[in-house]
C-alpha cells in the first residue's frame, strides 16, 4: 500500500483487499479474534467500503483457520437480500461454500498413485 518512503501508492476499494493492503484495522482484527476465541457471536456492520469483508475473509478467518484446523467457519454476506426467500437462499449458499472451505474433500481421482484397475494380489 505504501512505497519505501511511506507514500501511499493507491487506495483499493469496491473489491476484496488482501492482508497486505488493508490499513488501520489492526485494533478491529484483534477485537474480532478475541471475541471469536471467547466463542462469542459477532455481527460486523459498517458503511460500505470500510473493509469489513476483506478484514474478515482475508485476515480474521485465515488466522483462525491456521490456529483451529478442524473448525467450521460460517461466513454469510447478506448485502442485497430483499426478502425471506433471498435470505434463506443466501444462507444456504454461504453454508455450502463455508463447509467446502472448512472441510475440503480430498479427491482420490486426482491422486496420481490411484489406480482403480489394480490386479488383486489374492492367490487363486
Amino acid at each position: 500500500m505504501y512505497d519505501t518512503k511511506g507514500i501511499m501508492k493507491h487506495f483499493i476499494f469496491d473489491r476484496l483487499v488482501d492482508r497486505e493492503n488493508l490499513c488501520n484495522l489492526i485494533k478491529e482484527r484483534d477485537q474480532l479474534l478475541h471475541y471469536i476465541e471467547k466463542k462469542d457471536n459477532v455481527v460486523v456492520y459498517a458503511p460500505r467500503n470500510f473493509g469489513k469483508t476483506s478484514l474478515l475473509k482475508n485476515v480474521v478467518i485465515e488466522d483462525f483457520r491456521k490456529l483451529h484446523k478442524k473448525s467450521f467457519v460460517f461466513f454469510a454476506d447478506l448485502l442485497g437480500v430483499k426478502n425471506l426467500n433471498s435470505i434463506i437462499g443466501r444462507l444456504m449458499n454461504s453454508f455450502e461454500r463455508s463447509f467446502d472451505e472448512s472441510f475440503p474433500v480430498k479427491n482420490i481421482f486426482n491422486n496420481p498413485s490411484f489406480n482403480p484397475i489394480q490386479k488383486s494380489s489374492v492367490a487363486k
